[in-house]
């Protein structure tokens, strides 16, 4: 099963345009600092209420422990920190 983890990461995480819940309000909710940006542990809590809303990927996130993996994915200029710009440029999930 381990080998699938990079498959599963590499594929898509969260849309902005997902049939599940609102992704917006996910990530506004999760920014607990409000400044934005999606820190590690901040990026752990959106991935779970993408997966509580149904999110595909990200129950695959969840059930693997691969919220490292699927972080350092998606924030693609390796700035430490996940924005909505980099969320949004991910494929759709559906």
């Amino acid at each position: 099963m381990r080998k699938y983890i990079p498959l599963i990461v590499a594929s898509v995480l969260f849309a902005a345009t997902s049939a599940f819940a609102d992704p917006v309000a996910d990530f506004i909710a999760s920014d607990r600092n409000g400044d934005r940006l999606l820190q590690r542990d901040e990026f752990r809590t959106f991935v779970d209420l993408r997966a509580d809303a149904g999110g595909k990927m990200a129950k695959q996130v969840r059930a693997f422990g691969a919220y490292g993996r699927a972080f350092t994915r998606v924030d693609t200029n390796n700035d430490g920190t996940v924005s909505g710009d980099e969320l949004r440029a991910l494929p759709d999930e559906n």
